[in-house]
Parts: structure tokens; C-alpha cells; sequence
């Protein structure tokens, strides 16, 4: 250890006596008292045999924390265990330490550090430091390092060690449970690509459907196509499976605010909150971004929640996004976007293809969280219609989630609406 490191080690009284020490040296050599002398070296002696002592204290620590539970949400509290265990052991035996100082590290977004005090710890012996936590913003973070600080008994020396494992957080977005019922029964199994109607053309899983642009033109069913007067394609899927695709669009200069409050964290508990409605409902959802990229795919069940709020944890925007026009095909799509130039031609041009299929628009007004070039709720409103969108403005609250939760049963209310016509 540098002498550096060593005089940095010291405590205020530590370099006080110090001081006071050498200043006694210099009147005892300039006096010539005897006396005056020893005083000073006691004075002087004493910070640094104790500061020796420190240094060369010998101890092993293990770190264990778990976090109770193991996953957060936005808004929810939970508890850290870090476990101390004293590995110290000697070639005569075991080894006690006491008189250490602990903190664990704790990020902003999750509290506070914590703090806590090593009396005695035999060796093998552990100790728990319980503190809680409360999620604040969602992402990823580490909990640590752990530092040790070794003290004296009279409160001259201070030596601070840290250990490098750390913990990792993740803090999922909030979820609102949305009401389960109100999908139209086209929707449910009656309609033009349900499973009803698939099982009365027989058991081939081969069944036709409109060409979209993309599509291989080696799957179209040209028998179909002449009695329709329009392309159709095989649809190589099971009959049962209904489809969602799920829009968030990323683009940073799209949304407003900072922070745990701004709009694109309403977009990802809103994303978060829907695509967990649909999944629970039978639905094999697809996430996508406003540019057309995949973002997951194949999502179903349990497992697909798990991996929806995974990556939802620690999605962030992206510098630039473009509007993907005639990209997104489903059974359902639920779009998510900002009141922004671009949403218009997006609702106006990107309309579900299917007669049994469903178009959802949840806009985000982000002229509330103080965006001056957001479109007006009218511009939103004309271009749904155009686009046959279900569309919801939500507005900058502190609750505005949890307002989808009464606007969903008539986004997909049995009884038609005129689109655009939800508001929250």
C-alpha cells in the first residue's frame, strides 16, 4: 500500500495528533526539554502504529445477496439480503473480525445505500444486511459493490476496501390488467379467419387469404384468386391461432419528457399492459417497432409474458425512426405512437387488410407533456377514420395507464364504433 494511500487513511484526529506531535518535536528540540520530547512521540507514535495495525489486518469476506422478489415493477417495494461471510482462517487456526464498517451500493433509481456494522464475526460465520428497496424507473441495474471500511478503537485510521461482485436488477415496467371480455365475436371465432369458419374448408391447413406485399408468389392459390377477383395465398398456419402485432413507435425526437414520467415510458407500460391482455387471451403476439423492424416474434403463453417484460425492461428509443406504411398484418394490431407528424399517415394508409380484422390506435398526446409540434386531437381523430382504427388519445397524467383499463372494453367492443371515436 502507497504512502499515499496510507496518510489517506488517516481521520481528522488522526492528522490532528499528528500535527500536534510535530509541533511538540520542534519546541522540545528548540527548548531542549526531555520531557516535551516523549510527549511528542507518543503523540506522533501512536496514529502511526495504529495505522500499521490497520493495513496489515488480514481478512476474507463472501457476498451473497438475493432480492426478495426476485423480479420488480415499476412502483413496487422489495427487500436485499447480502449475506457477509467470514472466510478469514490462519495457519493457526480460525480468525475473528470485528470493528468493520459496510455499505452496499445502491443506485438512485432503487433507494438509498445502506449501511450497516460488523461487531464480531467469527470465522465461518455469516451475517445478514437487510434493506429495502423501491423501484422507481425501469432498466437494468446493479446493486454494489460492497465496501468494507476498517476502523481503530480510538478512531484515528479509517481504511476502506470494496469488493467488485455486484447484483443485477431488473425493473419491469408497470403492468395495468386489462378486462379480459369485449372482443367482437368476428374476432372470437366467427368471422372470415376464424377457426370456425377455417374448419368448415376441411382439414387442409393450406387455407387462402389475401396476398399482402411480401408475400411468396409461389404460395398463391390461384383457384382462389379467380373466384375471389383478387390474389390469395395458402395461409400455412394453424387455424386456431389468432394473431396480434403490437407498434411502439422508439423514435426519441417522437416523445417528451424525462425520466420515469415521460411519454415513451407511458408507451412501454402501455405496450407492457396490452400485449400481456392479449397473450392471456389466446393470442400469439408479435412486437414491432413504427420502422418495421421485429422486435420479438412468436410470443405466447407464460413463457412469452416472461420474455415481453424482459424485453420491455430495457428496451430504450432510437435516434431516428421512419413510419413503416403496409408493413403489419395480424388478426389484431394495437399501435402505440405519439401525437406527431407522421402518426397521420400512418393511421391513414396503415388499415387492417382483413374484413374480421381489428385496428387499435392508442396516441399518446404528447402536446400535454409540452410538445409543441404534437398533432391536435382532431388531425388524430380524421386520420383513424380514414384508416378504420379504434383510436384512444391518452392524455399526460400520472395515472394515464391505468385509464386503459376502462377504455379497452370499447376499443374492442362488440358493438361497432366509429373509429376515433375513444377518448380518454
Amino acid at each position: 500500500m502507497g504512502l499515499g494511500r496510507l496518510t489517506a487513511a488517516l481521520t481528522l484526529r488522526g492528522k490532528g495528533l499528528l500535527a500536534v506531535g510535530l509541533g511538540l518535536a520542534v519546541g522540545a528540540v528548540l527548548s531542549g526539554q526531555l520531557d516535551l520530547m516523549r510527549i511528542a512521540v507518543l503523540l506522533l507514535a501512536l496514529p502511526l502504529v495504529t495505522l500499521l495495525w490497520v493495513s496489515r489486518r488480514s481478512f476474507r469476506l463472501g457476498c451473497v445477496r438475493t432480492l426478495t422478489p426476485s423480479r420488480l415493477e415499476v412502483g413496487q417495494a422489495g427487500e436485499v439480503t447480502t449475506r457477509i461471510t467470514n472466510l478469514s482462517t490462519t495457519n493457526f487456526g480460525r480468525t475473528d473480525i470485528g470493528g468493520l464498517l459496510v455499505e452496499d451500493g445502491v443506485p438512485a433509481a432503487l433507494g438509498r445505500t445502506a449501511y450497516g456494522v460488523l461487531t464480531r464475526l467469527r470465522s465461518k460465520e455469516s451475517t445478514d444486511l437487510v434493506y429495502p428497496v423501491h423501484a422507481t424507473q425501469r432498466g437494468e441495474w446493479q446493486v454494489g459493490p460492497l465496501g468494507v471500511t476498517a476502523v481503530d478503537p480510538f478512531g484515528l485510521v479509517r481504511l476502506r476496501r470494496t469488493f467488485q461482485s455486484r447484483y443485477r436488477v431488473l425493473v419491469l415496467p408497470s403492468v395495468v390488467t386489462l378486462p379480459g371480455g369485449g372482443l367482437r365475436a368476428e374476432h372470437r371465432g366467427f368471422g372470415e379467419s376464424s377457426m370456425s369458419m377455417l374448419a368448415a374448408r376441411g382439414n387442409d391447413d393450406l387455407v387462402p387469404r389475401e396476398y399482402h406485399h411480401g408475400d411468396d408468389l409461389r404460395r398463391i392459390h390461384w383457384r382462389a384468386s379467380a373466384r375471389t377477383g383478387q390474389l390469395m395465398v395458402r395461409r400455412e398456419e394453424q387455424p386456431w391461432t389468432r394473431h396480434a402485432t403490437v407498434v411502439m413507435d422508439l423514435c426519441a425526437s417522437a416523445h417528451a419528457g424525462m425520466g420515469p414520467w415521460s411519454s415513451f415510458e407511458t408507451a412501454v407500460s402501455l405496450a407492457a399492459s396490452t400485449s400481456i391482455a392479449l397473450l392471456r387471451n389466446g393470442f400469439e403476439v408479435r412486437l414491432c417497432s413504427s420502422d418495421g423492424t421485429t422486435l420479438l416474434s412468436s410470443l405466447t403463453g407464460v413463457e412469452g409474458e416472461f420474455q415481453l417484460l424482459n424485453a420491455l425492461a430495457v428496451i430504450t428509443t432510437q435516434p431516428t425512426s421512419t413510419v413503416a406504411i403496409g408493413t403489419f398484418h395480424a388478426d389484431l394490431i394495437v399501435s402505440i405512437s405519439t401525437a406527431r407528424r407522421g402518426t397521420d399517415e400512418l393511421l391513414e394508409h396503415q388499415a387492417p387488410r382483413g374484413r374480421g380484422d381489428l385496428g387499435i390506435s392508442l396516441i399518446l398526446d404528447t402536446a400535454a407533456w409540452g410538445c409543441n409540434d404534437a398533432l391536435s386531437a382532431t388531425e388524430v381523430n380524421l386520420a383513424a377514420q380514414r384508416g378504420a382504427w379504434r383510436t384512444a388519445v391518452i392524455p399526460a397524467r400520472e395515472r394515464a395507464v391505468e385509464s386503459l383499463a376502462q377504455l379497452w372494453p370499447q376499443l374492442l367492443g362488440s358493438t361497432a364504433q366509429a373509429p376515433g371515436g375513444v377518448r380518454s
